[in-house]
């Protein structure tokens, strides 16, 4: 697979990634709330009390909802709020996709410090692709907007079909303001300030932003089962045979166990045929995603490797110099001598040299980002995707990792040894991963037709209000991270 088309890839997974966690973070109830970074929820009834209390008061402070608007579908308006929090999505799309990104792993930024990463990270908005009268700014302001377009017509589309009830958009509000009130606590801001430092919105804002984001993933399930893109059935439930009343049983205890005995026989067959019956429809359902899964078969197989990690910075997080730096490269070697040469099990050396108390990981290509490992690693072990004896060491800014792949996930099967098939490595969750791409395409490409009907125009499209937010949002990106730091 090309580097390029790699990182698009990971791109728009961490992309989507983001959207989807704030949205469970915010639509599912306080229990499961999930956003990070997240203060734990409180369960204490005493103090759940209290909070009610509390968020009466904190309520009235927040600010009303900014109703400001850069353009208008209908009678539907696009938000400046909602517009800013698409922002990240659509200038990412930009950055992601360009030359600049593409330098960063050629050694162009290999002899530069931060702030000028920094400096051209923001000049790469003001610069005009070639071809184009306007800036990469203007154009992902652009597609900004036509994100939001896209949005709020599958938001109109779930409240036509009165897909949520007033008590789910009541609980979602509720989650909303829990979510605020654990923040606002956690770090001592106003609740307006923490979910503006999180979402780009205020309490309000965020409220009516995910209310109608709950109706757009409600009519994405609508379209999905209208379309036979939802897997329905129910899984047969396994009949539960009757316990053996044993040698003591009387004869009245013996006769009801033969007859249960009997009726759980024939429970059992109908069980067998229902679950053969089950298994083959979902295989069926599943096959239509295979086209889809073999088109992008190098960013969905799931590798699994063992590591041995030998780290290259001392006790201040500083590196070592060139000579220490070269002893831990024969250490690293050294170990891999003695499972290559001498026999040991790779498992147990890790657990006797490695710096770090993992030793095996699920290396899902499409998340890389949840690992250690830098882009090198990931593309290897994508590329190569096979069980092997071999142990390759890479060299990364902090250390010397000794990698070896154990297990292979694909869309069928599970091969070798994996850190945890359930979680992560499983065929079943790559199926899932290809489907929710796909089919997120799919539901992209119907919603954007819809765009060229008459009921859905945009109308009153304020470009100059959009462009100034998109520069509002580069150049505060840029401060926070030089502040950071």
């Amino acid at each position: 697979m090309k580097l390029q088309k790699f990182k698009k890839i990971i791109a728009g997974i961490m992309l989507i990634a983001l959207v989807a966690s704030f949205v469970s973070g915010c639509a599912e109830k306080k229990d499961k709330t999930t956003a990070s970074p997240s203060p734990s929820v409180v369960n204490d009834e005493d103090s759940e009390n209290s909070e009610n209390t509390e968020n009466d008061s904190a309520s009235s402070s927040d600010a009303p909802q900014n109703l400001d608007y850069v353009a208008m579908m209908g009678d539907v308006p696009v938000y400046e709020s909602q517009y800013y929090y698409f922002l990240f999505t659509a200038l990412s799309e930009a950055y992601y996709s360009s030359e600049e990104f593409e330098a960063l792993s050629s050694g162009y930024y290999d002899d530069k410090d931060e702030d000028e990463k920094l400096k051209d990270f923001v000049d790469f908005y003001y610069k005009k692709p070639e071809g184009s009268d306007k800036t990469n700014l203007q154009l992902a302001a652009e597609r900004a907007l036509e994100i939001c377009h896209t949005f709020n017509i599958s938001g109109v589309l779930g409240k036509e079909n009165n897909l949520l009830t007033q008590e789910e958009i009541d609980g979602i509000i509720e989650d909303v303001d829990n979510i605020a009130d654990q923040y606002s606590s956690y770090y001592s801001m106003t609740r307006d300030e923490c979910m503006k430092s999180m979402y780009g919105m205020n309490v309000n804002d965020l409220k009516n932003y995910t209310v109608l984001q709950s109706y757009v993933n409600a009519h994405m399930k609508l379209w999905k089962s209208e379309n036979g893109y939802l897997f329905e059935e129910e899984e047969p439930q396994k009949p539960e045979k009757p316990t053996d009343p044993g040698d003591d049983a009387t004869d009245d205890e013996r006769e009801t166990y033969e007859t249960e005995l009997k009726k759980y026989d024939e429970e059992l067959a109908d069980y067998n045929d229902a679950l053969k019956e089950y298994n083959e429809k979902e295989e069926v359902f599943w096959e239509q995603f295979r086209e889809a899964y073999n088109k992008g078969v190098d960013a969905y197989k799931i590798v699994s490797v063992r590591y041995l990690y030998i780290s290259t910075l001392d006790e201040n997080g500083e590196a070592l110099d060139e000579e220490a730096k070269k002893a831990k490269r024969e250490e690293i070697d050294s170990c891999v001598k003695l499972v290559s040469e001498q026999g040991y099990d790779f498992e147990k050396v890790i657990k006797g040299f490695s710096d770090s108390d993992e030793g095996i990981c699920d290396l899902d290509i499409a998340n890389a980002s949840e690992t250690p490992f830098t882009e090198e690693i990931i593309l290897w072990a994508s590329e190569t995707a096979k069980i092997s004896d071999e142990i390759k060491v890479f060299e990364t800014d902090d250390g010397y990792y000794a990698v070896q792949i154990v297990g292979v996930t694909d869309f069928d099967k599970t091969e070798g040894v994996v850190a945890d098939a359930q979680e992560v490595a499983s065929p079943e969750n790559i199926r899932e991963t290809v489907s929710y791409y796909y089919l997120n395409d799919l539901y992209n490409q119907y919603v954007t037709l819809l765009t060229e009907a008459d009921e859905y125009q945009l109308s009153e499209i304020n470009y100059d209000r959009m462009y100034e937010l998109a520069e509002e949002y580069v150049n505060d990106t840029g401060a926070e991270e030089s502040s950071d730091e």
